[in-house]
């Protein structure tokens, strides 16, 4: 059975800090991302759930999924928001790719400090069932693999998306809509 725990600036539960956890990319993108921004509500509670987590040495497990996800996110970002971008050409040949890069990884290299490596079992996975679990479910491939991983490894995972809802992990979350 699976369980939601849902924290607010005033309120993270104790029963929160009986568990591992993954953080998904959304959660981490509020936290140190570029559009990281301390007024928001999401950063403030997620990024003080972070802090808490840490300083009573729990563990949080970080999958390649997600790291890869974060970059392409963040690159992304950056790219959408910089005025400077040439439209005409690749991400990769933009003016100031060498130096987004350098960001993202100053920020990845955060995320690599403080959580623990664990394999997100895709080798192990069957593409093809998940293909159709995906299209059973709202939920999209990488979150799919993101799900298995907190299932196998009886791990909480900390979200604000709604994709999740439908599966059966545990879950920390400010989201309300998350049921």
């Amino acid at each position: 059975m699976s369980n939601r725990i849902y924290i607010s600036e005033k309120n993270i539960p104790t029963e929160v800090f009986n568990n591992d956890f993954i953080f998904d990319t959304n959660v981490w993108l509020s936290i140190y991302g570029l559009t990281t921004d301390n007024s928001n509500p999401q950063t403030r509670i997620y990024s003080n759930l972070y802090k808490l987590l840490l300083q009573n040495e729990k563990r949080i497990f970080l999958l390649g999924t997600i790291t890869s996800e974060y970059i392409h996110r963040s690159l992304k970002l950056r790219y959408d928001t910089d005025s400077t971008v040439n439209r005409n050409i690749k991400i990769h040949q933009q003016t100031n790719y060498k130096s987004w890069i350098k960001e993202i990884a100053d920020e990845v290299s955060y995320l690599v400090d403080d959580c623990i490596q664990l394999d997100d079992g895709f080798a192990q996975s069957n593409p093809e069932e998940m293909c159709r679990t995906c299209m059973e479910k709202t939920i999209d491939y990488n979150d799919l693999i993101i799900s298995d991983a907190c299932r196998k490894n009886s791990i909480t995972l900390v979200t604000d998306d709604r994709d999740f809802s439908c599966e059966n992990i545990n879950i920390v979350t400010r989201n309300k809509k998350l049921t």
